[in-house]
């Protein structure tokens, strides 16, 4: 038999009597006295304790919390956020991925600089401060985590910001159907051991001049054609071949 099972059906009981001072009559010569005879011929009834009123709104929650207490329920609408995070996390991953520490430290890392990106942060900065904290030591997870809470809560008043407020909203927009269906369908499509939450890619603008030039001229040697002896025309088609393969290749 489980423990729940085991336990009574939890009922309200009037297990106290309290007496409201500016409701005491004048029944005797003045309150204080009234106060003080109720003291002496029940001395051991005296607790600390706090009194909620029966038209006050904390009434109800206030018999929640008692009952949850007595029963080892957990409240409705009080369940941490991490907690309410778990069954989302579930949903769109399996138990796995959603273990995964490694896939954890990489989202975490990209959401985190996706947020100071949008505060401000250059690219240049991030990389400055990522040799610096990896050539420190290594710091213990719990007090870092406290750290992360204290710094976030810190960059959220600066920039007046509400961090319970957008994560309750943030929860609520993804906590949908399609936004689930959207997220499965990028983890699926994530590429194989890699950090990145999808495949990099790259315009052909970005290749440098002098990577195509360089490997034009190693293509060039596999056809035994010297480049040097090689037609204005059939170099620009050597550089296109070559600029095209380099993009396909990063984008793999």
């Amino acid at each position: 038999m489980s423990i729940e099972q085991q336990r009574p059906a939890f009922e309200r009981e009037e297990r106290y009597v309290v007496i409201k001072i500016s409701h005491l009559r004048d029944g005797f010569s003045s309150r204080e006295t009234q106060v003080n005879r109720l003291k002496y011929a029940y001395p051991e009834a005296l607790v600390d304790c706090v009194v909620v009123e029966a038209d006050w709104p904390e009434y109800e929650p206030v018999w929640q919390m008692i009952e949850a207490r007595m029963t080892g329920a957990e409240l409705v609408g009080q369940q941490s956020f991490q907690s309410r995070v778990q069954p989302w996390l579930m949903e769109c991953f399996g138990p796995m991925i959603a273990g995964d520490r490694e896939e954890r430290n990489h989202r975490f890392f990209e959401e985190a600089s996706e947020l100071v990106q949008a505060c401000g942060m250059t690219a240049s900065e991030a990389h400055q401060l990522v040799d610096y904290v990896w050539n420190r030591p290594v710091g213990k997870k719990h007090q870092e985590v406290g750290g992360v809470m204290v710094t976030l809560a810190a960059l959220c008043l600066a920039n007046d910001l509400d961090m319970h407020a957008d994560g309750e909203t943030e929860l609520a927009r993804i906590n949908v159907p399609e936004i689930v269906a959207k997220i499965r369908a990028k983890q699926a499509a994530k590429p194989k051991h890699s950090p990145l939450p999808m495949a990099a890619t790259i315009a052909q603008s970005e290749i440098s001049d002098e990577r195509i030039e360089a490997g034009a001229k190693k293509l060039s040697a596999l056809f035994d054609y010297p480049w040097e002896y090689m037609p204005e025309q059939g170099r620009n088609d050597m550089r296109s071949k070559v600029r095209t393969l380099l993009a396909e290749m990063g984008n793999e």
